[in-house]
């Protein structure tokens, strides 16, 4: 089974999450990703309006190596965590002779700092919801577990520092998980404020201690990305991103990009142009046949078989266009590791579909609820079909050395800002009776655009459908639709 996340990336985007894992006994993995937008006719949404280049415009395509999970606990304690690893390697740095590289290092450092990233931010997640005194139990704990994990990257850091180029990335990690660290930890101030007011004091001023501890060290150490009040902290914002996508890298694949089927695109169009003209020869050896040469009888038939010669191959090219490409994808994207092994293949088209085309399962699921939803105006919408299909060599698994790396992830982002262009205002005036009598109130309008994501593995098909809820403004919410 496939796991997928779904989530708003800001107001105007959201980003869908395929969770992609390998099993060494298979030498390859296929998944079959078809993504269905049903589009209300309202918002001009067209095969006219909206072509395959604005289509991928509006996406981005991520394909990454997933991040390991760990708790806190587990990274300053798990021999397979990052950091358990890095130490390892960083003392058989220091033997003499020893056949560690500085790459080596780097890399181990660079996953620490990304797992490390990950799991703040998931524990930071998991707090929400939680009741006091659980909430202040884990607040401790978390606390607890983060001093303990940047302590022992910091003794690792100091033992590292006669070796110039691990010197210099160390120095970019610690600086970034300095401001994870802060950035979580004024999160959790601001999101659980009223926690804090209740009176949990010793926590609420543990957490304040950290936050100085952190930004006391950045100072001393000199790096550029300590916050200001009077500043627009432009630097450190590009400074802390910049940071995020150099670590982020480790987990990062290669990958190349091409037009799916350009060669059968140009041996089709060239048989096109070579049947118009066999067309067009054809008639001019019957005008010179009837007619005889240099008469203007036979002057007109060149002319007018020259003319239905392009109209011909400019019809002939549709009719492939439309017969043989559409089985075809748009693109292919070929994935590598260490830019010469590669381990698969990526295909993608968009396209426009009827409703009658719609397989019957996907049609079922979307007029499920429909007599209770009255939305965008029951079937008048438009259908976009946007299919992945996904080849994986897993014998790829044998080249890498991490053996928590073993799951790709595949992240979807799509931007909805062509959706809104013809939406109305999303305050609309309302009126309700009052005792004195009436009063003038403002509701919300807002427009569905319902998703469907089929998923198919091993012949074992998933279905998941989803509901975008728009405002002229962006998106609203995501809501998840029961299958059944």
């Amino acid at each position: 089974m496939v796991q997928h996340e779904i989530k708003i990336h800001d107001k105007k985007q959201f980003e869908l999450k395929l969770h992609y894992n390998f099993r060494k006994e298979r030498r390859k993995g296929e998944y079959f990703i078809e993504t269905y937008f049903f589009v209300p006719n309202v918002l001009g949404i067209n095969r006219h309006s909206f072509h395959k280049k604005n289509f991928y415009d509006s996406i981005k395509n991520y394909i990454r190596f997933a991040t390991p999970k760990f708790t806190l606990a587990e990274l300053s304690s798990d021999e397979k965590s990052p950091i358990i690893q890095l130490s390892l390697l960083a003392k058989k740095a220091g033997e003499r002779n020893s056949p560690i590289e500085a790459d080596e290092i780097e890399a181990a450092i660079k996953l620490f700092s990304v797992v490390f990233a990950a799991t703040i931010r998931t524990d930071f997640l998991n707090f929400r919801g939680k009741k006091k005194d659980a909430l202040r139990s884990e607040l401790t704990n978390f606390l607890l577990h983060t001093d303990s994990v940047i302590n022992l990257f910091r003794d690792i850091q100091s033992k590292m520092e006669r070796r110039p180029r691990v010197k210099e990335v160390f120095a970019f990690a610690d600086e970034y998980i300095s401001l994870v660290i802060e950035k979580y930890l004024f999160m959790i101030l601001d999101e659980h404020s009223g926690f804090f007011e209740e009176g949990d004091k010793e926590i609420e001023n543990n957490i304040y201690s950290f936050i100085k501890g952190e930004v006391n060290r950045r100072k001393e150490k000199g790096y550029r990305s300590v916050v200001k009040i009077d500043s627009s902290n432009e630097e450190m914002l590009f400074r802390f991103s910049t940071l995020k996508k150099y670590f982020s890298s480790i987990l990062s694949l290669e990958r190349d990009v091409e037009r799916e089927g350009t060669i059968l695109e140009q041996l089709l169009f060239s048989l096109a142009a070579g049947m118009a003209m066999l067309f067009a020869t054809a008639v001019a050896f019957w005008g010179q046949t009837t007619f005889g040469n240099l008469t203007m009888s036979f002057f007109i038939v060149l002319v007018v078989s020259y003319m239905f010669k392009d109209r011909i191959k400019e019809l002939l090219r549709e009719i492939m266009k439309k017969s043989v490409f559409k089985y075809l994808f748009d693109y292919k994207y070929i994935l590598y590791i260490d830019e010469k092994i590669k381990i698969g293949i990526i295909r993608e088209s968009f396209d426009f579909i009827k409703r009658r085309k719609l397989p019957e399962r996907i049609m079922k699921l979307r007029n499920l609820y429909r007599t209770k939803e009255f939305d965008n105006n029951f079937q008048k919408e438009k259908i976009i079909l946007y299919r992945k299909k996904i080849n994986l060599k897993s014998k790829f698994l044998n080249k890498i050395e991490k053996e928590e790396l073993k799951t790709i992830s595949d992240i979807f982002r799509f931007d909805v800002s062509r959706f809104l262009n013809k939406m109305d205002d999303p305050h609309k005036p309302l009126y309700v009776l009052t005792d004195s009598g009436f009063k003038k109130i403002f509701g919300r309008r807002v427009y569905h655009v319902n998703l469907i994501l089929r998923i198919v593995r091993d012949n074992r098909e998933q279905l998941k459908r989803f509901r975008l809820v728009l405002t002229k403004n962006g998106i609203e919410r995501i809501e998840h639709v029961a299958a059944e």
